[in-house]
């Protein structure tokens, strides 16, 4: 297999890979893409953006909380706003809907989801190990999320409403960060399966199992 190095100094892959309170700045990440904005340390990414709004986490109150500013940055109101860890948020494709991490049991992770507004939170995983990142498909059918419930983090999908909870890698290197491409027929992710942080693709559509890398 062909491998094409993205670099070890790549900083959107070590992001996403550290736990939010090692991470000073924020971002907004568009798909895959990244624009600074403008915090302190408070303020950290995940942070997605949608035309609803900007969706980011936020230990301002103490605890790490999901919260919601308008695309100009006014009106910051805080979505969780419970005594839980809450982390990764993205929106659903319309806007409606965002999918987040929570660490409801023993400071293990969890995918929810919840509207917009932060209501109806509802829990999608249920499991002992942790689960991290979820994201969105650009249909808003599926997500994509990574898990240690297998011996290590390894990428892993499911309907929106939790169910068919799938996984799609298996090694023994750590798998992170998934995110759909816009067609929705591929996930691309990050592995440190040679050495170092490198993009790895998975074409859903020719063989769930079928890796490659790309820039």
């Amino acid at each position: 297999m062909q491998r094409l190095a993205v670099g070890k100094q790549s900083f959107f892959p070590q992001v996403k890979r550290e736990l939010p309170e090692l991470i000073d700045k924020a971002f907004i990440l568009n798909r895959f893409h990244r624009v600074k904005k403008k915090s302190d340390d408070r303020d950290n990414c995940p942070t997605t953006f949608n035309p609803v709004g900007i969706v980011f986490n936020s230990n301002r109150d103490r605890d790490r909380e999901i919260y919601l500013m308008n695309t100009d940055g006014t009106n910051q109101v805080n979505l969780t706003n419970n005594p839980t860890f809450d982390i990764d948020p993205w929106f659903s494709p319309d806007g409606s809907k965002i999918a987040f991490t929570s660490h409801p049991d023993d400071n293990r992770g969890e995918i929810y989801v919840m509207n917009a507004d932060g209501s109806n939170q509802t829990r999608l995983t249920n499991h002992p190990a942790f689960d991290f990142q979820p994201s969105f498909s650009p249909n808003g059918s599926r997500i994509a999320f990574y898990s240690e419930r297998d011996g290590n983090f390894e990428i892993y999908v499911m309907n929106a409403d939790g169910t068919s909870q799938t996984r799609l890698t298996s090694n023994t290197a750590s798998e992170f960060s998934p995110s759909f491409s816009p067609d929705g027929n591929k996930i691309r992710f990050v592995s440190d399966r040679d050495g170092d942080n490198d993009i790895y693709e998975i074409d859903l559509m020719l063989n769930k199992t079928a890796v490659r890398t790309i820039l």
